[in-house]
């Protein structure tokens, strides 16, 4: 009987160091993000959205309230955070500017704080003038018609 008790004293006290070696981990402390941000070459406007995700997973937002930045560079600036966890260090972070995928990400790193501009495009290039099928007909039929036009100057 006396070993039991002692088996489960020694279970429970292992139970309890586990809990608090788990309790006594650090968080994981979150990235931060600040910089310039544009929207087809121009200062994004305020009230612009920026919202940062890891997979499709939405993990941090912030809107612009000064023209053309996003957060700022001092302690006590606001900042796009980006929440993660352990399993996330070195994952991709993708960034949405008013919901178009920016052209630049970032890698997450805990406690990190980087300055990171961030582009948008919202127009698509157009494409280059070329010749219609159309023309090129056109094109065809003027040259036959040249041809039989010499063809029957030779005969007279």
């Amino acid at each position: 009987m006396r070993s039991l008790a002692i088996f489960v004293m020694v279970v429970a006290l292992s139970a309890v160091v586990a809990a608090s070696a788990n309790a006594q981990q650090p968080p994981v402390l979150p990235c931060a993000f600040y910089g310039n941000v544009t929207i087809d070459g121009a200062p994004a406007p305020a009230g612009t959205e920026i919202v940062a995700k890891i997979g499709d997973e939405v993990r941090g937002s912030i809107t612009v309230t000064e023209p053309g930045r996003y957060g700022g560079a001092g302690a006590l600036d606001p900042k796009l955070i980006v929440v993660g966890n352990t399993s996330d260090e070195g994952k991709n972070i993708t960034f949405y500017v008013n919901g178009i995928k920016a052209e630049q990400t970032a890698v997450w790193q805990s406690g990190g704080v980087f300055k990171l501009d961030l582009s948008v495009k919202t127009q698509t290039p157009s494409p280059s003038p070329g010749i219609s099928g159309f023309e090129v007909l056109l094109s065809l039929a003027a040259l036959a018609i040249a041809l039989f036009a010499a063809r029957g100057r030779e005969s007279l």
